[in-house]
């Protein structure tokens, strides 16, 4: 082995060793984003939009750094399912939530039907408090990965039966609901039975820390049946977002809080191949992570708390193909190309900022990050 490649080796081999000699504080709260279908080339769209919407001082242009762009912790993160090297939402979910690999289509659950403890699980029974936040239905894969236990993500009706009783979060917050009770009235009343605080977009300006009482709070803000937040009306995601870190911080009772945010609505984009819509969520998620930001300064709690953003997998294959030959002119779109209008088995990106954001640096898999979540939750 010649000198050079042996000093390598050895420098390689110390990195563990040198890492455990000054091990990180542990974070008293976590907040974990997932823009789901979010792969590296959506993160670049939404940057290059962010950059044509205000005039840039570079000539050429350059994209804009979105929030967590900024974060100093930076990485990739794997996603195959147990059975698929192309993970669905659900196995992805239970991934990132459980720790653990199952397949295509399960919630919760492994392969074999055992049941999978979510970080949200382990936290509430750890004693923080515990909130799921969504763009899209509370009962759709990504979220239900954190409270539900199904064979198969189309069970909505079970799996709003489990959100409505499983006694996982303090608040669940989502831009609609798949399953029945589906909404309005009837919605109100299952939640009230079993002791929820139920709001809605026409209620949302109501919704406080004072307000909830202490109960577990439902939130239903789907204005036209499309299961999602709606492009231009109240409330977005970053007003959730802010919202539900304000609650969580009011019933911190000492442990802290685990917050999963999930932007799931860049995935419906893509699967659409819609550039427009995919720059817009991506940009929607961004602003979320930038009001949590807020939220944690205004409440001194920035140095406590480790921040996450990744994604459950790639979408649609996305690719800024050019201009070639030619800088891209101030609020121009660059030339886009789409290989197909599923998920990819492409890596994802992974930002991280706060205690313990250096153990995200590099590669990881997205069971090993939910390992991570978890020691950090009960070391």
């Amino acid at each position: 082995m010649r000198p050079f490649a042996a000093a390598v080796l050895l420098f390689l081999a110390a990195l563990p060793v040198w890492a455990g000699a000054a091990p990180e504080p542990r974070p008293r709260n976590i907040i974990l984003f997932i823009g789901d279908g979010m792969g590296f080339g959506q993160v670049a769209l939404g940057a290059v939009r962010a950059a044509a919407a205000v005039p840039a001082p570079a000539d050429p242009p350059l994209p804009a750094l979105l929030t967590f762009e900024r974060f100093p912790v930076a990485g990739t993160l794997s996603n195959p399912s147990a059975n698929s090297y192309v993970t669905d939402s659900a196995a992805a979910a239970t991934a990132l939530a459980c720790g653990a690999k199952t397949n295509n289509g399960m919630v919760g659950i492994a392969p074999d039907g055992k049941r999978l403890e979510s970080v949200a699980e382990l936290a509430k029974r750890h004693g923080m408090a515990v909130g799921i936040v969504s763009s899209v239905g509370f009962d759709h894969a990504t979220p239900a990965g954190f409270y539900a236990h199904e064979g198969s993500r189309d069970s909505y009706d079970a799996i709003l039966a489990q959100a409505l009783n499983c006694g996982t979060f303090d608040l669940l917050f989502g831009g609609g609901v798949f399953g029945k009770p589906a909404g309005g009235a009837t919605l109100r009343a299952a939640a009230e039975a079993v002791g929820m605080a139920y709001f809605d977009a026409a209620t949302f300006k109501e919704l406080s820390p004072a307000a909830t009482a202490g109960k577990p709070v439902l939130g239903m803000f789907d204005t036209n049946g499309s299961h999602c937040l709606d492009k231009g009306i109240e409330p977005r995601l970053a007003e959730l977002t802010a919202q539900a870190v304000s609650i969580l911080l009011a019933r911190d009772t000492g442990h802290g809080f685990f917050l999963m945010v999930e932007g799931g609505a860049i995935d419906w984009a893509c699967h659409g191949n819609n550039a427009d819509n995919a720059a817009y969520e991506v940009q929607e998620f961004d602003q979320a992570v930038a009001a949590a930001l807020r939220q944690l300064a205004a409440a001194k709690r920035l140095d406590d708390t480790l921040v996450v953003v990744t994604a459950d997998h790639e979408t649609g294959g996305l690719v800024m193909a050019g201009p070639y030959g030619k800088p891209l002119a101030q609020g121009q779109t660059p030339e886009l190309k789409w290989n197909g209008d599923h998920h990819s088995a492409m890596f994802v990106p992974l930002y991280a900022t706060g205690p313990s954001a250096g153990r995200l640096a590099n590669r990881h898999d997205n069971a090993e990050l939910a390992r991570l979540l978890k020691a950090l939750v009960a070391p």
